[in-house]
């Protein structure tokens, strides 16, 4: 029953309906967008997800390019292990169960990809998300039995496969730390046109990311544009469930004196390169000092660390007492 009403202007009203997902088909909602965002421009069903458009649109009303589109069904499994493959140009990502198992989430010519997983027996969610950039278009979506072996008991979930990218350093230093935070003691710095390479985690505020240094120690950077331009979405990666290290604990604390600005460097002596002004006045907190307790190591309020000369700082304790880290 459709009811309507017009009063004066203009008047006009349509009515029309699409057939869901029925069995063994797929129900796709396309957007044109890559972020599969607002309403779908078309929903319709899709027999199976086997798709090489090229240049070319999906349907009527969808962009050749800069379009994206979301399946889902559920299909009935026995209890088992299996593969998922997909292939792809450009993103595509797939969940089974609930859990992602296939994520390619990046702008790439054909490129395929697998995960396994242990379903049980019976119904099965499965999702699919595909977004097309520019150029070639294509996805497919495949599956084959590993194993009809009965899943065993399933233990703990880990964390979801994570999305491996690339970041690099377009601020002059970047910290590398022990832990998602500026409290994590520092490992080293990195300087400007620095690459690292990506886990695939970042921390709960998506404010942090974890790295795998060339000794292959994971180890943490801000995430943060300013900092750091990756090649993946950071929101779009998995959170990092393991546990940190408990960070350091500060050895005290001073105050910026005896000048208007006072240059913190990146070692303990006036050869080493300049990393900022710290103006008169500002809290530090204190890490260390060097064997002739001449210069003290510190973090700004920022959480950028270097060495002061002792002489423009004082402090609530005495500087002896701070651990010799250098010099």
């Amino acid at each position: 029953q459709m009811e309507y009403f017009e009063n004066v202007g203009g008047a006009v009203a349509k009515l029309s309906w699409v057939k869901l997902s029925g069995s063994g088909d797929w129900t796709g909602q396309y957007f044109n967008n890559k972020t599969l965002s607002g309403s779908p421009v078309l929903t319709r069903n899709d027999s199976q997800i086997n798709f090489n458009w090229g240049s070319s649109s999906p349907a009527t009303g969808i962009n050749s390019d800069n379009f994206s589109v979301r399946w889902n069904r559920s299909l009935n499994f026995a209890a088992g292990r299996y593969r998922f493959t997909a292939t792809s140009d450009d993103g595509v990502r797939m969940w089974v169960n609930g859990q992602l198992v296939i994520n390619g989430w990046t702008d790439h010519t054909p490129q395929t990809f697998s995960g396994e997983i242990d379903l049980p027996n019976g119904s099965v969610p499965l999702q699919v998300e595909y977004y097309e950039s520019t150029g070639g278009a294509q996805v497919q979506i495949s599956w084959t039995t590993v194993s009809t072996t009965p899943a065993p008991t399933p233990s703990p979930s880990p964390s979801p496969s994570p999305t491996v990218g690339t970041g690099t350093v377009v601020s002059s230093y970047l910290n590398v730390r022990t832990g998602p935070g500026i409290q994590y003691s520092i490992i080293t710095t990195l300087v400007k046109n620095q690459t690292v390479n990506l886990t695939g985690y970042r921390s709960a505020d998506a404010n942090w990311v974890q790295i795998t240094m060339s000794n292959g120690t994971k180890a943490w950077v801000s995430g943060k544009s300013y900092y750091l331009q990756t090649n993946v979405n950071i929101a779009n990666m998995p959170v990092w469930q393991g546990t940190a290290p408990t960070p350091a604990p500060s050895s005290g604390t001073g105050n910026i004196t005896n000048a208007y600005y006072v240059n913190l460097r990146t070692g303990p002596g006036v050869s080493y390169p300049v990393i900022t002004a710290v103006p008169s006045g500002t809290n530090v907190t204190l890490l260390g000092r060097n064997s002739s307790t001449t210069w003290l190591k510190m973090r700004l309020p920022n959480g950028t660390i270097g060495w002061m000369n002792a002489y423009y700082v004082s402090n609530s304790a005495a500087f002896a007492s701070l651990p010799v880290l250098g010099g």
